[in-house]
């Protein structure tokens, strides 16, 4: 894997990318910075099939190939893979004043969709006409379905495993408060990063994964947004399993049984 320095400028990206190839003829594999995030790029040759890969709290990027299966099964079925290291983002909308000094540098939703995304389009990448997954573990999860929300027209699919969604559910959280404050002196803020609330136009699939034994993320997240996308009869599939945590074990498992699903 190649090392490259990336500036603002998309048209530097594709340069950077483009010139710093591991190229065996079937792909390039590129590492690099946009705005101080770190960003894996796989580009497959002649794919128009989109992975975008989002981390839980804090997890490395390298997590993805060196505790799951994932870069095989994208292999396998011939995806691009696009892996952003999001360090300490909770994929929230926007940030506030509530929210705390130490996280007011962590990227959110909306650097994803109105600053990163346009970027990758320059790749060729994330496109509406490309066949597009979002995936994401644990908060990542809860990234996957927010960027559907926001971007429904380029993503297919949005698969979370063990997310969390419902901040009005959870209002002793303790991350949602130093990102929101507490939930009794900003009401307003806990609602808007609900997701919950369903957008009126959503097409696509929801895939939702989640072990009835977490005890990081509790499975009442998934369960609470299942019913909220079915009572607006939006296309969802909610997979829990009784015996399964919060670990990589059930990970490989959930990530095993949507790829085969989706793909044989």
């Amino acid at each position: 894997m190649v090392s490259c320095s990336v500036n603002e400028d998309p048209a530097d990206i594709t340069k950077s990318v483009t010139d710093s190839q591991v190229n065996s003829g079937r792909f390039i594999d590129s590492l690099f910075y946009i705005d101080s995030i770190k960003v894996r790029i796989i580009k497959r040759t002649n794919s128009n099939k989109d992975l975008l890969l989002l981390p839980g709290w804090n997890f490395p990027i390298s997590h993805w190939g060196d505790s799951t299966r994932i870069l095989e099964y994208a292999r396998k079925y011939n995806y691009n893979v696009i892996m952003p290291e999001m360090k300490k983002s909770i994929y929230h909308k926007e940030l506030y004043a509530a929210t705390h000094a130490d996280y007011r540098q962590e990227k959110s939703l909306h650097w994803l969709s109105d600053s990163f995304i346009p970027r990758l389009n320059s790749l060729e990448l994330l496109l509406m006409e490309n066949e597009v997954t979002v995936l994401g573990i644990s908060t990542g999860g809860r990234g996957a379905v927010a960027l559907k929300f926001a971007l429904n027209d380029i993503f297919d699919d949005a698969v979370s495993l063990s997310g969390d969604f419902s901040t009005v559910s959870f209002p002793d959280d303790n991350l949602y408060k130093r990102y929101f404050g507490e939930m009794k002196s900003n009401p307003a803020i806990w609602k808007r990063e609900d997701l919950t609330q369903i957008p009126l136009q959503l097409s696509g699939n929801i895939i939702l994964y989640h072990g009835k034994m977490d005890d990081i993320v509790p499975f009442k997240h998934s369960v609470l947004l299942n019913e909220s996308l079915q009572a607006k009869e939006k296309n969802c599939k909610l997979k829990l399993d009784n015996s399964a945590g919060h670990n990589y074990t059930y990970w490989n498992q959930a990530i095993e049984d949507y790829f085969t699903t989706r793909n044989e």
